[in-house]
C-alpha cells in the first residue's frame, strides 16, 4: 500500500496534537489508552497559578516583616517550579513551531510486510513492525508510536487515512495495537 501526499501544510490543530503527543509520548508508550491533555493550556495555567503564589508570598512577606527558613524554602521550590514550568513551556513551543513551519512539500509511505518506509524531501526512513508498538488514532492525526521512543520515530498520519492504514494492518496479520481515541 503507497499513500503519497503532495503539498503538505499542517494546520495548527494538527501541530499542537502532534506536540502533546510527543510531549507525552514516554507515557502513551506505556499506557497507550491515555488520553492526552493540551499541554499549552496547561502549561499556561501553571504560569498564572504561580503569579498569584508569588503575588501571595510577597504578601506574607511584607505582612510579617520576618525572613526566616520556611519562607526562603518556599521561596526556593517557587523559583524552581516556574523554572520547569518555562523551560517545559518552552520546549512545546519549539516543537510546535518545527510541526507548524514544516519543510516538507511531498511525502511517500510505503507499507510492506517488513514495515514503513518513509521518503520525503529531505529524508528517508524505514521503521520495521516490529519497533511499532501500537497505532493511534487521534482527532486530527493518526501515529504510529514505537517500543523504543529514543531509537525509532513515531510516524504521524492524517487521520483521513486511518481507515485505509487499520484494514492494511488487519488485512496483514500485521502485530501490532490499534488503538481509537
Amino acid at each position: 500500500m503507497i499513500i503519497e501526499e503532495i503539498d503538505i501544510r499542517t494546520s495548527e490543530k494538527e501541530a499542537r496534537e502532534m506536540t502533546n503527543i510527543t510531549m507525552l509520548a514516554s507515557s502513551l508508550v506505556k499506557n497507550p489508552k491515555k488520553k492526552y491533555v493540551d499541554l499549552k493550556r496547561k502549561f499556561n495555567n501553571y504560569i498564572i497559578f504561580m503569579i498569584l503564589m508569588f503575588i501571595v508570598i510577597l504578601t506574607f512577606l511584607v505582612s510579617t516583616k520576618r525572613i526566616d527558613a520556611v519562607l526562603f524554602f518556599l521561596l526556593g521550590a517557587y523559583f524552581i517550579l516556574l523554572f520547569f514550568t518555562f523551560s517545559l513551556k518552552k520546549s512545546w513551543d519549539r516543537i510546535y513551531k518545527r510541526f507548524n513551519n514544516n519543510n516538507i512539500n511531498n511525502i511517500k509511505m510505503i507499507f510492506d510486510n517488513e514495515g514503513i518506509e518513509v521518503q520525503s524531501d529531505n529524508q528517508n526512513c524505514k521503521i520495521k513492525w516490529n519497533q511499532i508498538k501500537f497505532f493511534r488514532r487521534n482527532k486530527y492525526v493518526s501515529v504510529f508510536i514505537p517500543k523504543d521512543i529514543i531509537r525509532t520515530y513515531m510516524l504521524f498520519i492524517s487521520s483521513k487515512y486511518y481507515e485505509q492504514v487499520k484494514q492494511y494492518i488487519k488485512d496483514n496479520n500485521i502485530d501490532i495495537d490499534i488503538i481509537e481515541e
